[in-house]
């Protein structure tokens, strides 16, 4: 037995030189503690919300929404999740549902939006936006600075005042060949020619897209100019969920190699929610895209 508590006074038996390295073994492991600590309490761990993968590549962002106290029946309730695309500027009076929660509208504003449309109200300016149900000033303010609200169509003039009131003012999305003809400088070539790319556009926007139209110089559109309008509720819309890769090629702004590009897409991505996808993934240039998204529709 006393041999047994020699030996083991000999195992545990340390050095001075032992005991101070252990000492200072144990003063780094401290250390080491405690700046783990102290970085987990600077820096706690964040989660990620999951991201689809077709989003990341369309450029469409998932943003988690804030939980909406159910006791306050003035505050709007807003989804889970809202989908925001990067800004841009729309029309809130031909802007789809989809188009409206990509700017950031909850759903319950997007359809009484659609719902004040659809009973025959009208944006006249920016302003008349704050009259929608559920749309709180903080939420305007976001938003006022993207709307864009085109200027009204001249009405055209009755014959029975153009004395009073000068020449006749001539929807080109309307008029016939006899019509365009009684304007100056347009012969039955001329009004020919305007028919046929109205056909193609799917309707003016704009009566400057004339000077678009073979034969026509800016002078003779200068003469004309300020007796013609274009109705766009005349235009007619490209749905890029539907539309066939020929039929999109066969507009003037569009063509075949962008056509593919965005079949391409839209076959990858299964549905195009926002027509801004074409601008925000490059698949159609700026000033092409500008033209054409009057257009476009999903």
């Amino acid at each position: 037995m006393a041999n047994l508590f020699d030996t083991l006074r000999e195992v545990f038996t340390f050095s001075a030189g032992e005991r101070r390295g252990i000492i200072v073994l144990i003063l780094i492991l401290i250390i080491i503690s405690s700046i783990n600590v102290v970085i987990l309490t600077i820096h706690p761990n964040k989660t990620q919300d999951a991201i689809p993968g077709w989003m990341n590549d369309s450029g469409v962002v998932f943003i988690p929404g804030n939980p909406v106290d159910g006791s306050d029946s003035s505050r709007e309730e807003l989804p889970i999740h809202t989908v925001v695309a990067r800004p841009f500027l729309f029309d809130p009076n031909d802007a789809s549902f989809e188009e409206l929660l990509q700017i950031g509208f909850s759903r319950r504003v997007s359809h009484t939006i659609l719902n004040y449309r659809n009973k025959g109200g009208r944006f006249h300016t920016p302003e008349d936006m704050k009259k929608i149900y559920g749309l709180s000033p903080a939420q305007y303010a976001r938003i006022a600075g993207f709307i864009r609200i085109p200027p009204p169509v001249t009405s055209p003039v009755a014959p029975s005042h153009l004395s009073d009131a000068g020449p006749a003012v001539v929807d080109i999305n309307l008029a016939d060949s006899s019509a365009l003809e009684k304007l100056p400088g347009i012969g039955p070539v001329l009004a020919k020619r305007i028919i046929k790319y109205r056909t193609l556009l799917g309707g003016y926007c704009n009566p400057a897209q004339l000077r678009e139209v073979y034969g026509i110089s800016d002078s003779l559109y200068r003469e004309i100019g300020t007796r013609l309008a274009a109705d766009t509720i005349h235009v007619k819309k490209i749905n890029l969920n539907t539309v066939s890769e020929k039929e999109l090629a066969h507009h003037p702004y569009v063509g075949r190699y962008i056509a593919s590009a965005i079949i391409r897409y839209r076959t990858r991505v299964t549905i195009i929610s926002n027509v801004n996808e074409l601008k925000i993934n490059g698949l159609v240039p700026k000033e092409i895209f500008d033209k054409i998204r009057v257009y476009l529709s999903v």
